[in-house]
């Protein structure tokens, strides 16, 4: 018997009549059934000004902080974890406006769910990159995709299937620590979340020839430290790398045995 599939939501602001259409469109095509879902448009609010936002962290982690435009689609998809949270939502899939499916993804989706697989997030990546740098492939999928473990923090939150434990996960990591991160970094950072990440790639890639809905600001590079802070950025920041490096090899490693039984349960 064929899972029927999860929920699609599209994160996009509610005036991007262009993007939507284009999206809609896409995953039409595809036979997926969707539904929009309005984001928060963060562009011109301040962040410093937010209670929820770790400012100290933050600057001096990145010497700089996060835009007004990052800010809105990391509340963007904290609201739709806590909609399925709220609404006891097994499992559903995210899209960001930009994502383009490969005309494959539903026949590997179906594959993915017919296996039964426990995850909290399944991060569906778009970069042949990540298959040089240690991605461990786990399980076999349809249409020579894999399922697999990355084994950085990598960037992009545009397409992705979270279950409700995930979202909760996710939640209480947001309710107990001040946020200093963009959502796709938080969905990287599985030593601090505790999610359990696989990836699918590559099978959804980026629109880059859409502007950024959230603003190219964001690529700056100056910095916004002054005084003492800028001094000893140095230090903090290389600090902020080792630790990462240090989280990131961690949970990879610790994930082996596992990965290799889910593997060998599915051959």
């Amino acid at each position: 018997m064929n899972a029927p599939f999860p929920p699609i939501f599209v994160i996009s602001l509610s005036g991007a009549e262009e993007r939507r259409s284009g999206m809609a469109e896409k995953l039409r095509s595809l036979g997926l059934d969707f539904e929009f879902f309005d984001a928060v448009d963060g562009r011109k609010t301040d962040v410093l000004a937010q209670p929820l936002y770790h400012a100290r962290k933050r600057a001096l982690y990145f010497g700089k902080h996060l835009t007004g435009g990052e800010w809105g689609c990391f509340l963007s998809h904290k609201a739709l974890y806590e909609k399925i949270c709220a609404e006891n939502i097994a499992r559903a899939i995210i899209f960001e406006d930009d994502a383009i499916p490969d005309d494959r993804f539903p026949e590997v989706l179906k594959t993915i769910l017919q296996k039964e697989i426990s995850f909290d997030v399944i991060r569906f990546m778009g970069s042949p990159k990540i298959e040089r740098k240690g991605y461990r492939k786990i399980t076999p999928l349809s249409e020579g995709f894999w399922l697999g473990r990355l084994p950085s923090v990598h960037g992009g939150a545009h397409a992705y299937m979270v279950s409700k434990e995930g979202a909760q996960k996710l939640l209480s990591y947001m309710a107990r620590k001040k946020v200093a991160y963009p959502i796709d970094t938080i969905l990287g950072r599985c030593w601090e979340t505790g999610v359990n990440a696989y990836a699918v790639n590559p099978i959804v890639r980026q629109d880059l020839s859409l502007d950024s809905a959230i603003g190219e600001e964001r690529f700056n590079k100056a910095s916004d430290l002054r005084g003492l802070a800028k001094a000893v950025y140095p230090l903090t920041r290389s600090y902020y790398k080792i630790a990462e490096h240090v989280g990131k090899r961690r949970v990879f490693a610790a994930s082996c045995r596992a990965d290799k039984a889910l593997g060998g349960a599915h051959e």
